[in-house]
């Protein structure tokens, strides 16, 4: 399992999932609160095989952290990345294009939504009433690959 540099804050957690494929999981988050929160949404019973979660909560190497760690999914609050968003969505889906961005945010409207999907964003969800939709989104991901 990949572990980032001390400084840059990243938590390392094995997890189940789903019996066909493990997959790589970051969450990119500075709120404990939301990643936690998908932490329990994505953990599922004790009869799967683990996924690998990594929660990367500081974000001075977080390209570099990206690139090593090579995930499957990114589930990203937007508002944790301010001024960087659209540019590192950009760069992670240029070198990485199969991978998977899920954007979530405060801020849900169709304009700010279609720069996310033009900037490579896959998914794009609403914090408060749509988290719960993640689970079934990796699931589909995880078909996808499967």
């Amino acid at each position: 399992m990949y572990t980032a540099e001390s400084k840059s804050n990243t938590f390392n957690l094995k997890l189940n999932f789903n019996k066909e494929r493990v997959m790589k999981i970051l969450i990119v988050d500075d709120s404990e609160i939301i990643y936690k929160r998908i932490e329990k949404l994505i953990t599922p019973g004790k009869d799967h095989n683990q996924d690998s979660i990594t929660v990367i909560s500081k974000f001075d190497n977080l390209l570099m952290d990206i690139y090593h760690m090579i995930p499957d999914v990114i589930i990203m609050n937007t508002y944790s990345l301010r001024g960087t968003l659209i540019e590192t969505i950009r760069a992670v889906k240029t070198i990485l294009p199969s991978l998977k961005i899920i954007a979530l945010t405060e801020f849900f409207n169709k304009t700010f939504g279609n720069l996310l999907k033009k900037a490579g964003s896959d998914y794009f969800i609403d914090i408060a009433s749509g988290i719960d939709q993640v689970p079934g989104i990796i699931t589909n991901i995880k078909n996808r690959f499967n």
